[in-house]
């Protein structure tokens, strides 16, 4: 028998979990819907936050109101084409509406100054990711959102009809072990980056002691991963991918990135160069870099060398998170020692640095990639910034490698829903670093972005699901998942009762984008006709698109909202009706403050149709 409250579980108490959990409330609420919500955290309650509480969270829009010139193109070139353009693209159309929900609930934003070079342009919440955690935790427990701390949800459980019906949690140091029921879950705990032994399985040995970008990042061990993965989850991702970021290992801060190494050199344990420090802006070199110095270097260990020239350049503090002092000396001699590196060997580099250093200094830009390269004979080569180290004090910072996330994880679509072999796994969701789209390199300033929009997705998403599935579904002897054939008279002609009919979300439908086929082929046998009523919550929406031969008429009865025709947007509302002919682009959306309700019509059935 089905229980008469509906439980949600979300798994992680990150950014993603977080917007998941409050998004989820606020839906139940607006849609009168009683639903259990519970946040399951695997930390104290003093640590709660995951990698968000720690980190800067950078987000890449120009404005909170406006995307950046070439948001997802530039995705898309990161993953060298492999990313999922229908994830990023519902990224793109969810951004700003995420931000403005976060202002909302008391999240305001600064455009930040970029380290030293240019960037993309990005925004920052006033007290970084501590206060986006503080700020969703508040919002979700005054809307009834039940938070557990200190437990660990170890099993997915679902019935033999495939169904979810609760998950397995191991509570406190002694990991006393209960079940909770659940109707749904999101997964929101994210990658595998605290987990030694799959970090050495993906990435070799060596990666189990690759250190942690933060105090909340050790509790990223893969969870999600697995548990779904047992219940026939697909992956995806760059399974040989992660975001590893240069640090001063000397530092108790989070996230101690130094990022001034372009403007020196960088040696090894040796006192040797290893690489073109040069090559490009930080956020185009710092992964690799990071992971060459780790997996690569003697002592998984680099120091970046500068002299005083790096005082000259305005506001060089923001490329160092350190709160340590460089080494200072006066002669690179003394700058040996302390660092530990043959004197010989790091005198002789600079000088060979040196020499090669020849051009007007004067043409130095730390802002851009300045085109001052050193000559040819330089091996390893410089190519940007190669100004010669002469100007006492010479300074030497240490450098290691720090992971903050990973790339692999599982296979989600746009609505942020857990795909199996055969599609969906109806009721489970996942958002943020426990999901896998990421290839080659992180593309930059997304991470958080990604985790809190598809955070937000995944709990509407979730309530849709409860709403429109496992009630009604079950209890009126519906599969959701196949078209239903009705009973009808020998004829073919019936009259029913719209109450008969499951509200379903249709594939590129979002956001509780429902509609209840009422009259077409698999549900009462029509040949020519499809015939629906849809039903948009707010923000609800159906992807761009267009047909080759179908024509369409919306007859709207409730609700106003914008219907976009070939590129141009027009408001619609009560007893407005739209015909659409083939081949004309269009997408509806509800912008207004109510259910947004209307007709479709659509001859013929299929858009393969030959006109005759």
């Amino acid at each position: 028998m089905m229980r008469s409250l509906q439980k949600l579980v979300v798994v992680g108490h990150g950014a993603a979990g977080l917007a998941a959990a409050l998004s989820a409330a606020e839906q139940a609420r607006s849609r009168s819907l009683r639903i259990d919500i519970t946040l399951i955290e695997k930390s104290r309650e003093v640590e709660a936050g995951g990698n968000t509480r720690w980190s800067p969270s950078n987000m890449r829009l120009a404005a909170p109101d406006r995307l950046g010139f070439g948001f997802e193109d530039d995705i898309l070139k990161a993953s060298s084409g492999l990313a999922d353009r229908n994830y990023f693209r519902a990224l793109a159309d969810d951004a700003t509406a995420t931000i403005g929900w976060l202002q909302t609930h008391g999240v305001e934003f600064v455009t930040p100054i970029y380290y030293l070079s240019a960037g993309p342009a990005r925004i920052q919440p006033v007290g970084g990711g501590r206060v986006i955690v503080e700020k969703l935790l508040e919002a979700a427990k005054k809307a009834g959102v039940r938070v557990l701390y200190d437990s660990r949800v170890s099993r997915l459980l679902k019935k033999q009809a495939g169904g979810l019906v609760g998950v397995d949690i191991q509570s406190g140091d002694e990991g006393v072990a209960t079940t909770a029921d659940a109707d749904a879950v999101i997964l929101a705990c994210g990658g595998f980056q605290g987990n030694p032994a799959m970090m050495r399985a993906q990435f070799g040995p060596g990666a189990e002691t690759l250190r942690l970008i933060s105090p909340g990042t050790r509790f990223d061990t893969g969870d999600g991963i697995r548990m779904a993965t047992e219940q026939g989850a697909r992956v995806s991702g760059d399974w040989n991918g992660m975001h590893v970021e240069p640090i001063d290992p000397r530092s108790h801060h989070s996230a101690p990135v130094v990022l001034v190494y372009p403007y020196g050199i960088v040696v090894d344990q040796d006192g040797r160069r290893f690489l073109d420090e040069g090559s490009g802006l930080v956020h185009e070199t710092w992964e690799a870099f990071a992971r060459d110095i780790h997996f690569t270097r003697p002592g998984s260990i680099a120091y970046a060398v500068l002299d005083s020239s790096l005082f000259d350049i305005p506001g060089f503090e923001r490329a160092i998170r350190s709160e340590v002092p460089p080494y200072q000396a006066e002669s690179l001699q003394d700058l040996a020692v302390q660092i530990g590196v043959p004197a010989r060997n790091l005198i002789e580099t600079v000088d060979t640095f040196n020499a090669a250093a020849t051009s007007d200094a004067a043409k130095f830009d730390a802002t851009r990639c300045d085109g001052l390269a050193a000559a040819g004979t330089l091996k390893p080569p410089k190519s940007n910034w190669a100004r010669a180290i002469t100007r006492s004090p010479y300074l030497a910072y240490p450098l290691v490698g720090a992971v903050a996330y990973t790339f692999g994880g599982l296979a989600t679509n746009e609505k942020a829903e857990v795909l199996g072999e055969r599609g969906p796994i109806p009721g489970l969701y996942a958002a943020g670093e426990t999901t896998g789209h990421f290839y080659g390199t992180a593309p930059n300033a997304v991470a958080l972005l990604r985790a809190l929009v598809f955070g937000r997705i995944a709990g509407r998403e979730a309530v849709a699901f409860l709403r429109a599935g496992p009630v009604t579904s079950v209890r009126a002897g519906y599969d959701l998942g196949e078209e239903t054939t009705m009973a009808s008279e020998d004829d073919g002609a019936f009259i029913r009762n719209i109450a008969e009919v499951p509200w379903r979300e249709f594939p590129d439908h979002f956001g509780g984008a429902l509609s209840k086929p009422l009259v077409m082929p698999g549900t009462a046998g029509s040949r020519h006709l499809d015939y629906r009523i849809s039903m948009y919550q707010p923000m609800a929406h159906v992807a761009r698109h267009k047909h080759q031969v179908q024509e369409q008429i919306y007859h709207v009865l409730e609700g106003e909202g914008l219907m976009e025709i070939a590129g141009k947007n027009h408001v619609v509302r009560k007893h407005d009706f739209i015909f659409l002919p083939p081949g004309v682009e269009h997408a509806i959306s509800n912008s207004g403050l109510v259910d947004l309700v209307f007709l479709v019509i659509t001859s013929p059935v299929t858009d393969d149709a030959k006109i005759v």
